[in-house]
């Protein structure tokens, strides 16, 4: 069964003659009192990848390359770059019946964990690599943002007797008018609460002669013409 290796977009020379892909256990067996003994579930651990890679010292008519022959020196600096830059490079198994139809595949994204380099006079001038991978997903702190609640900014809390527009106030949560002269109040449903808030416009001589509108993060809410006396 053909088949082509990739490691980190390069093609090893010669395709592995072996290659073991170990799916780690993360289950959890517990021993209950009256039930015995249940396994409880959990997520697959790693994939553990393991193999050997010959990396022939002079050209074969087996190997392939994609832009020509590579001595063993090109894919050993491969691996030291991918090892010491602590890289996660895709590992990817593409696998061919001889007439070109494809069979299941492998593209994962991996660490190298540790590789032996073996020299063996019975090799010639070929190279072994025994090559240890390992799954690696990706992972993320989440975080989240406090919001505090705004304090309010009094620029000014006027005495009574020095009341004007652009006066900040304190509304003690009275009623408050839809105009100036109304008859009844229309305040919202639950009644107003006691907030800080801003003097808009006056209309002396009326029945409810300010008009407050409500500071953001002042706690309450008012918006609307409010009697004297309701703030200070």
């Amino acid at each position: 069964m053909p088949y082509r290796v990739y490691l980190g977009g390069v093609l090893l020379p010669v395709s592995p003659g072996k290659l073991d892909l170990k799916i780690q256990n993360n289950n959890k067996t517990v021993t209950l009192i009256n039930d015995g003994e249940i396994n409880i579930l959990k997520t697959p651990g790693l994939t553990d990848i393991v193999t050997d890679i010959l990396l022939p010292g002079v050209p074969y008519s087996f190997a392939s390359y994609t832009s020509g022959f590579r001595l063993p020196e090109y894919y050993l600096a491969h691996f030291e770059k991918l090892k010491a830059e602590k890289q996660k490079p895709q590992f990817i198994v593409t696998r061919t019946f001889p007439n070109g139809k494809p069979l299941h595949g492998t593209n994962m994204t991996v660490s190298v964990e540790e590789y032996t380099i073996t020299d063996d006079a019975k090799e010639g001038f070929d190279t072994i690599v025994s090559l240890k991978l390992k799954q690696w997903r990706n992972y993320g702190v989440k975080t989240v943002n406090l919001v505090t609640p705004a304090t309010p900014t009094v620029t000014r809390l006027v005495t009574t007797g020095d009341f004007k527009v652009g006066s900040i106030v304190y509304f003690f949560g009275k009623d408050h008018y839809y105009h100036s002269n109304a008859a009844a109040p229309n305040n919202p449903k639950g009644g107003l609460k006691a907030t800080y808030a801003k003097i808009t416009q006056t209309n002396p001589g009326s029945k409810h002669p300010w008009h407050l509108i409500y500071t953001k993060g002042g706690g309450g809410f008012v918006y609307g013409w409010v009697d004297t006396g309701t703030f200070r």
